[in-house]
C-alpha cells in the first residue's frame, strides 16, 4: 500500500512540476492541440519589424519523424496570401491562445495552398540545456529531406536563404550551385547600410542570420527566431547541417523585402551585426547563445595586380567539406575587381596554412591561363586537395588555426616549351658530370637556353642511359606512377613533408629511369641490395616493403612555367676503361 502510495504521490510531483514548468514557459503541448484551433505566427517581412500572420490547425501528424510529431496548418495573411510559405520563415513562432505550440518549419513543394507543418515546442526545448562541446569539422553536408520518415508527398525543410553580400551578379552565378547542391537557397542579399537600425535583443520572431563567412564577404543563412530564455535562444525548427555541436556565427538579419515566386517565394535578407553564436545543430532546430564568438579560421589574403596590392580579410567556419566551396567563394571575390577576366596571364600563388599543433603546410606554384578565371580554377585544384586530405588523414585530429595566401597575377602567359636537350658528349662514366644545354620556346616569343650541369649517379650500370627533361611536376608525376610506395604517408609529418617537397611547374627536371632492385621501407627508398635480402624482405609482411623503380632529377628553378619534354639516349661505360685523353 506505501509502495502504490508512493508511485501515485511521486506521479502527481512529476504531473504538477510539469505543468508549472509548461505554464511558466508559456507552452501549449502538441497533445493538446486540436484541428480547428486558430492563432497567429510571427516574422519579420521587410527591416526588422515583427510581424504576424494568421494561423489554422488542420490536424497533428503523429510520429512522422524519429520520436516526434509534427503539427499541420494552414496560413494566412496580407504577404502569405500573395506569396505563400516564403523561403526564410524557418523558425517563425506559432502561438495558440498566446502560448506557443512550435516553430514553422516544413512545406510541400508546389502547394496551391499555404499549408505548412510545424516542429512542437517539446522537440525544441531540450536543446537550449545540452552542453556545447564541438568539433567542427565533422560535418559533411546540410540537412536533406530523407530525415523525414516519409518523403514520398515532398514534405520538405523550408528553404533557407543564403545571402552572398559582396560578390557581383557573375560571381553570385558562378557559385549558386554548389550551395544550391546543399540544400539552401542562394540568393544576392548586399549589405544592410550603416544607417540600420540593429534591434537590442532577439525576440520571437527577430530576423536572425547565421554567418559561413564573415569579413569581406559575408555568406549567412537567413531564418527565423522562436523562442528566447535569458541569454540563449532557439531558431529555424529543422537543421542546417544536423552536426549536432557546433560552431557558427549568430548576426541579427535586415530583410529587404519579400520576393513572391511561382517556384519558391523568398526573403531577401543580410547579416548585420554579430552577436553570439550556434552551439547545437540538431534535428529540432539551432540553439544559440548570445555575447559569445564562434572559433571561426582567420584567412588573409594579398592580391599583387600589376603591381597594386589589396589585403582581403576573411573568417571561415571550420568545415572541412565546405572549406573548399568557402575558400574558392574568398579567391574569387578578391581578384574581380583586380583586372579583365579574359586577359592572358600567370598566376603565383603562395598559401601557408597553419594547425593547431604547430605545425604548418606552404603550398607554392604558378599557372599561365588564357583567362583569369581559368587560372584560379587550376590553382584552386592544386591548393585545396592537398588541404582536405590533411584535415582528413589518418595519424592525427588537427584544426586549421590561421590560413594566408598571396596571389600575384602577371597580365601576360609566361610559359616555356622544351624544345630539345644537347649534352656536351655521349659517352659518360658512372660519376661523370654531364654538361647540357637545353633549349626553349617562349610562348609567342624568342628562343633561349639554359645551360646545365648533372652528375652520372656512380651505381649506374653499364649500357644505354637515357636522360629525360621536363617540368618538375611531370617529372614527380611519373615518379608517383612508378614508385606509388614512396607518397603513401607513414605519419602526420611525413605527411607534410610530401606535401611541402611537391615539384612545381616552374621547375626545370633532368631525370632517368632505370630498372633497380630496390625497396621502399616506411618511405625509404633501399637501392640496390643483395637478392637473398631482396627476397626476405619482398615476402615479409612487417617491413611494408614493396619493390619500386628508380627515378633520378636534378632541379632548377625558372620564372616561366615548363611545358613539353624531351629525351637523349647516352652510353654508360664502365669505370675501370681508361678514357684516352
Amino acid at each position: 500500500m506505501k509502495k502504490l502510495f508512493k508511485k501515485i504521490l511521486f506521479i502527481l510531483i512529476v504531473f504538477i512540476w510539469s505543468s508549472l514548468i509548461l505554464a511558466q514557459d508559456d507552452i501549449l503541448p502538441v497533445s493538446q492541440i486540436k484541428p480547428g484551433m486558430t492563432g497567429y505566427g510571427k516574422t519579420v517581412f521587410q527591416g526588422t519589424a515583427i510581424e504576424k500572420f494568421d494561423v489554422e490547425i488542420i490536424s497533428v501528424l503523429k510520429n512522422i519523424r524519429p520520436e516526434g510529431d509534427l503539427i499541420l496548418a494552414r496560413l494566412s495573411g496580407k504577404t502569405v496570401d500573395k506569396a505563400g510559405i516564403i523561403a526564410g520563415m524557418s523558425g517563425s513562432p506559432v502561438y495558440i491562445q498566446d502560448k506557443i505550440i512550435g516553430a514553422l518549419a516544413f512545406s510541400w513543394s508546389f502547394s496551391k495552398e499555404p499549408i505548412a507543418a510545424i516542429t512542437p515546442i517539446e522537440d525544441m526545448l531540450e536543446i537550449i540545456e545540452r552542453k556545447y562541446n564541438t568539433n567542427f569539422y565533422n560535418i559533411h553536408h546540410p540537412f536533406k529531406e530523407y530525415y523525414v520518415k516519409d518523403n514520398k508527398d515532398n514534405l520538405q525543410v523550408l528553404k533557407i536563404p543564403l545571402a552572398f553580400q559582396g560578390i557581383t551578379e557573375a560571381g553570385f552565378d558562378i557559385f549558386k550551385e554548389q550551395f544550391k547542391n546543399m540544400g539552401f537557397f542562394p540568393m544576392a542579399g548586399g549589405e544592410a547600410g550603416k544607417d540600420i537600425q540593429v534591434p537590442d535583443k532577439f525576440e520571437p520572431g527577430s530576423a536572425v542570420a547565421v554567418n559561413l563567412i564573415t569579413g569581406d564577404l559575408n555568406l549567412s543563412a537567413i531564418g527565423t527566431v522562436t523562442y528566447v530564455k535569458q541569454n540563449k535562444i532557439l531558431i529555424f525548427g529543422h537543421p542546417m547541417f544536423f552536426s549536432g555541436s557546433t560552431d557558427l556565427p549568430m548576426s541579427h538579419a535586415y530583410i529587404h523585402t519579400v520576393l513572391p515566386s511561382l517556384y519558391q517565394s523568398f526573403k531577401i535578407g543580410s547579416a548585420t551585426k554579430t552577436v553570439g553564436k550556434i552551439f547545437q545543430d540538431q534535428l529540432g532546430g539551432l540553439a544559440g547563445v548570445m555575447d559569445q564568438k564562434a572559433g571561426l579560421i582567420p584567412f588573409q589574403l594579398d592580391v599583387n595586380y600589376q603591381g597594386v596590392l589589396k589585403q582581403y580579410n576573411f573568417g571561415l567556419i571550420k568545415t572541412y567539406h565546405m572549406l573548399p566551396s568557402l575558400l574558392s567563394l574568398c579567391l574569387y571575390r578578391s581578384i574581380e575587381k583586380a583586372g579583365g577576366w579574359w586577359e592572358n596571364n600567370t598566376l603565383d600563388f603562395e598559401f601557408t596554412v597553419q594547425f593547431d599543433n604547430k605545425s604548418s603546410m606552404v603550398l607554392k606554384d604558378t599557372i599561365p591561363g588564357i583567362n583569369l578565371l581559368d587560372s584560379l580554377q587550376t590553382g584552386m585544384l592544386l591548393f585545396l586537395k592537398p588541404i582536405s586530405e590533411i584535415l582528413m588523414n589518418k595519424f592525427e585530429k588537427v584544426s586549421i588555426t590561421s590560413i594566408k595566401g598571396e596571389l600575384k597575377i602577371n597580365t601576360r602567359i609566361k610559359m616555356l616549351e622544351i624544345q630539345k636537350m644537347i649534352c656536351d658528349q655521349r659517352e659518360y662514366y658512372p660519376g661523370e658530370t654531364v654538361k647540357a644545354r637545353i633549349v626553349l620556346k617562349e610562348y609567342q616569343g624568342n628562343t633561349r637556353s639554359k645551360d646545365i650541369e648533372f652528375k652520372i649517379p656512380y651505381n649506374t650500370p653499364e649500357g644505354k642511359f637515357p636522360l629525360i627533361v621536363s617540368s618538375g611536376r611531370e617529372a614527380q608525376y611519373v615518379d608517383f606512377l612508378l614508385s606509388p610506395s614512396k607518397y603513401m604517408p607513414y605519419s602526420f609529418a611525413h605527411f607534410l613533408e610530401i606535401i611541402n617537397t611537391l615539384s612545381k611547374t616552374t621547375e626545370l627536371a633532368i631525370w632517368s629511369m632505370s630498372k633497380d632492385k630496390g625497396l621502399m621501407v616506411n618511405g625509404e627508398k633501399l637501392e640496390r641490395i643483395p637478392d637473398s635480402y631482396f627476397s626476405m624482405l619482398k615476402n615479409s609482411l612487417e617491413s611494408g616493403a614493396m619493390p619500386v623503380f628508380t627515378l633520378l632529377k636534378e632541379d632548377l628553378t625558372l620564372p616561366y612555367v615548363i611545358i613539353g619534354n624531351t629525351s637523349q639516349m647516352i652510353d654508360i661505360k664502365k669505370r675501370s676503361i681508361q678514357r684516352k685523353k
